[in-house]
């Protein structure tokens, strides 16, 4: 059976020049619990604002664990250690934007295939659809007194518009579905919109090419077969960014989160004009030697 620990309260007061100094200490001593301060102007104090630092470390944070959901990279991903000072200089350096520049060139790559790649299968599809119908495709549109109508229906509109002077093609199958298209003069635009529309009438964008739509899908077929190979490559790219960067974005990702951890600490805490208040527990038992480090690190806090 575990029992709670027993804790101590501490406050620890200093000049706000020696904040930063302060921050890093009591991250340092590794067992202080911050309470979070509600403060009354009135009394001289207010919370503070987040250190010049945090601003710029967050923004790299939300960088680095973008790239790392982009690249999959997750807390089961091993990876190996890096030194605390070398991790710094290469975040300081630029390395995060650098890392984002290659990385997010490879995900737009990839993103952009995937949206051809699913465009492609939606044209194929409409295409299958539009196969059965005998007219070229580009014989579709281009009119001035007539206009197209082309889709599938659940209800066969053929008696329904032997009123209408139209040209009307029809394909039901089973398996792909009823498919009309209808050639009517301008005016009767919309008598033949509302007979459609009752018999469950659903439209078929017609791609912008020439010829049959049998042909038209041939094309189709070899580049969504390209779109495919490509993305194949692209996401080998991606493969080799992970086992390239998981090291440098798993430590910046540690690093960053205690950069904007400590940047964040002046807003829980009270501040006046010249001074800072921490409020905070720690462990009874290392009560003492929490204190005697506080004040080894920190001069003019007390």
């Amino acid at each position: 059976m575990s029992l709670p620990e027993s804790m101590s309260r501490i406050v620890i007061v200093g000049t706000k020049t020696h904040m930063d100094e302060a921050i890093e200490a009591l991250y340092s001593a590794e067992a202080i619990h911050l309470i979070d301060q509600t403060v009354d102007a009135d009394e001289g104090f207010t919370l503070g604002t987040p250190r010049p630092y945090a601003p710029k470390a967050s923004e790299r944070l939300l960088k680095v664990r973008s790239m790392e959901k982009e690249l999959g990279i997750t807390g089961s991903v091993k990876t190996d250690v890096v030194p605390e000072a070398e991790i710094k200089s290469k975040i300081s350096s630029d390395s995060v934007e650098l890392v984002e520049a290659e990385v997010n060139s490879v995900i737009d790559k990839r993103n952009d295939l995937n949206q051809r790649i699913t465009e492609l299968n939606a044209t194929k599809k409409n295409l299958e659809l539009l196969s059965d119908i005998p007219i070229d495709l580009e014989l579709y549109s281009g009119y001035q007194s007539i206009f197209s109508m082309v889709g599938t229906v659940t209800e066969d509109p053929t008696s329904a518009l032997n009123k209408v002077d139209c040209e009307l093609f029809t394909s039901f199958n089973k398996k792909k579905g009823n498919v009309v298209a209808v050639f009517a003069k301008v005016e009767d635009k919309e008598t033949v919109q509302n007979v459609l529309s009752g018999c469950g009438f659903s439209e078929i964008p017609v791609p912008k090419e020439t010829g049959s739509a049998a042909s038209a899908m041939v094309k189709a077929d070899a580049e969504l077969t390209a779109a495919s190979n490509e993305l194949e490559n692209v996401n080998e790219e991606i493969k080799n960014l992970l086992e390239k960067h998981k090291t440098f974005l798993a430590a910046s990702d540690e690093e960053l989160s205690i950069m904007v951890q400590k940047g964040e600490i002046p807003v829980r805490i009270a501040n006046s004009e010249y001074t800072f208040v921490v409020d905070a527990w720690v462990p009874a038992n290392k009560a003492e030697s929490v204190k005697a480090e506080i004040e080894s690190k920190v001069a003019g806090t007390y």
